[in-house]
């Protein structure tokens, strides 16, 4: 449902249901600007995530990270710290999300 809510707001969206899925569409030559992550995932956790994606992208520009989570082992200071720009506790309200898309982007 986000998803389509970010596309009336003309983002282009690439909707992944895991993080193997997002590395599968990375892999496939897509450029993201942004990614929201729930933090907890079935094939590991968004920090993994990132790590991944800032490895992977190593000198080009920097992904913008927006994790979403309802719970977790992970404390939002250790996302930020380790280079999230966005954390939001479930629920959030997509504005909020969009608010810090337009700030990034």
């Amino acid at each position: 449902m986000v998803a389509i809510l970010f596309l009336e707001y003309s983002f282009n969206v690439v909707i992944a249901f895991s993080g193997n899925e997002v590395i599968k569409s990375l892999k496939k030559d897509h450029d993201f600007d942004a990614i929201i992550s729930d933090l907890k995932m079935s094939d590991g956790n968004g920090l993994d995530l990132l790590l991944f994606v800032n490895d992977y992208y190593q000198d080009q520009k920097r992904t913008r990270f927006i994790f979403v989570s309802g719970e977790s082992d992970i404390s939002e200071m250790e996302c930020l710290d380790q280079g999230v720009n966005e954390f939001f506790l479930k629920p959030f309200r997509v504005d909020q999300i969009i608010e810090s898309l337009d700030k990034y982007l």
